[in-house]
């Protein structure tokens, strides 16, 4: 079967979103498929939330108190926080975005990939 990049397109219709990679999807498959990334999509949700509210809480008890910047235990926390919180603010609606549809072809990916390891790596 041919795969080249006009079999791998995201149709959009006013009923129905299917991604085509090696063919049409058959009656069950769409729904399934349907269903995985609703799946997917909510539970991404549900953890960027706390991820996000969490590590925004503890960088702003880092700023507000000057006593707890001197010492180095807490330093190295706040520096977890913030690698953290870009996890939650960068890499988490990029994945959402890349796994949900197909928005991003070759290059923009590597730049969800370059910001993916920079806001994770602390």
């Amino acid at each position: 079967m041919n795969t080249t990049l006009a079999s791998m397109v995201l149709i959009i219709s006013p009923s129905k979103r299917i991604h085509e990679y090696y063919g049409r999807f058959v009656e069950g498959q769409e729904t399934l498929f349907r269903a995985y990334y609703w799946y997917l999509f909510a539970t991404t949700v549900l953890l960027k939330i706390p991820t996000v509210c969490g590590n925004a809480l503890i960088l702003m008890y880092f700023a507000r108190f000057r006593r707890l910047r001197r010492e180095k235990p807490f330093i190295l926390v706040c520096n977890l926080a913030l690698a953290d919180l870009l996890v939650g603010l960068v890499a988490l609606p990029m994945e959402i975005a890349s796994k949900t549809s197909y928005v991003f072809p070759s290059s923009p990916k590597f730049i969800w990939k370059v910001c993916l390891i920079y806001s994770t790596s602390a």
